[in-house]
């Protein structure tokens, strides 16, 4: 405090000369450190490089994406989509109509109006070319004594065998050629999706061996069952299609969450990044982009403390110049403002010139001393 006290009784402008330095000083820092970030703003695609530069340290850029191993890790996400089937249980309901449509139809042969023997066979081919099935069928099914309950079972086995996903032969041989194992099978109904083994879809052949073990079950006699096997091997049908689009939807959404891989260049402490002379390339920029952006504290921290010192030296041998050779520019604040202002253009357009694509031949040094 009293030497404080001493050096305002010497010279009452100590606090504002103080402020001056301390402000230059700043000022002075913030200029220099204009170029942390200035590779964005210095170089561009296509510029020639106006000074060599290395790295002042290892690390690694992330450059262009990887087409290939992206593509790779697509197409192995896409592949273990499991395909998508669309079960219909509507199909089952249509074919038990179907069944009770066929079975009104012969009741009707039973009709006081069909009264030849010629208008009942007439009758008979139209609803076998109607429901696309042999006369045999309906005549057989016509002579049966309780009709009723024929159609009970036919309906009983086509709501059971029905229930069974069925595919065609394309289909189910396209799966075990190549390789699928499982796939999903959504309800077309209610929307809800179970996997299960493709061994658990049916083609008609299958569905046809079925339905004979099941009429043993059902029918004793030898004729009706023959009649109960042809009229349900009529009207079975294929109820679970490939349901492509599903399928493809999956994919795409799958393939969108992949996320790109891209190419690593690695660089090396004290490689040379940038000759001078050099057209800078993409992949260049990338590399200048990345050191500029990068994160090393204990760089940055050495290259704060230097520019810091360096300025702390500046103001140094400036203030020790002024002291013993112009120590009447201590009396005021003008002659240091103008000072400071000086220094600080001088830097400031120096600054703007270097990191131009213009020479440093045009900083104006002389101007200063002027």
């Amino acid at each position: 405090s009293d030497v404080c006290s001493s050096d305002l009784k010497k010279n009452p402008n100590f606090i504002s000369h103080i402020a001056i330095a301390v402000l230059t000083c700043l000022l002075l820092l913030v200029i220099i450190q204009w170029d942390k970030g200035l590779f964005k703003a210095e170089f561009h695609e296509g510029d020639i490089a106006l000074r060599a530069i290395y790295a002042p340290y290892d690390f690694n850029v992330k450059g262009e994406i990887n087409t290939k191993l992206t593509d790779a890790a697509i197409k192995k996400v896409t592949d273990s989509i499991l395909p998508v089937y669309i079960y219909d249980p509507e199909i089952k309901t249509a074919l038990i109509g179907k069944i009770e449509s066929i079975i009104r139809s012969v009741l009707t042969l039973k009709d006081d109006s069909v009264k030849t023997d010629e208008e009942k066979a007439t009758k008979i081919k139209e609803m076998a070319s109607s429901y696309n099935i042999s006369d045999a069928l309906i005549s057989g099914i016509s002579q049966l004594s309780d009709i009723d309950a024929f159609l009970n079972r036919a309906r009983e086995a086509v709501k059971t065998l029905m229930a069974y996903p069925v595919v065609s032969d394309e289909e189910y041989a396209r799966l075990k050629a190549g390789g699928i194992k499982t796939v999903k099978l959504m309800d077309k109904a209610t929307g809800e999706i179970k996997i299960i083994p493709v061994d658990e879809l049916l083609t008609l052949d299958d569905l046809n061996s079925k339905s004979e073990s099941f009429s043993f079950a059902l029918v004793r006699d030898k004729k009706e069952r023959a009649l109960f096997l042809s009229l349900i091997k009529s009207v079975l049908n294929l109820n679970t299609l490939y349901g492509k689009g599903k399928t493809e939807s999956e994919k795409r959404e799958a393939a969108q969450k992949v996320q790109p891989i891209y190419r690593t260049i690695e660089v090396k402490k004290n490689e040379i990044i940038l000759n001078k002379g050099e057209c800078i390339g993409k992949e260049r920029i990338t590399v200048l982009m990345a050191l500029s952006q990068s994160d090393n504290s204990a760089v940055k921290a050495s290259g704060v403390a230097a520019v810091i010192i360096l300025v702390g030296l500046f103001m140094l041998l400036v203030t020790l110049y002024i002291k013993f050779y112009e120590p009447r520019i201590m009396k005021g604040n003008k002659e240091l403002i103008l000072l400071a202002l000086i220094s600080i253009l001088m830097l400031f357009i120096a600054k703007v010139i270097v990191v131009s694509p213009w020479p440093s031949s045009l900083i104006p040094v002389a101007v200063a001393s002027m």
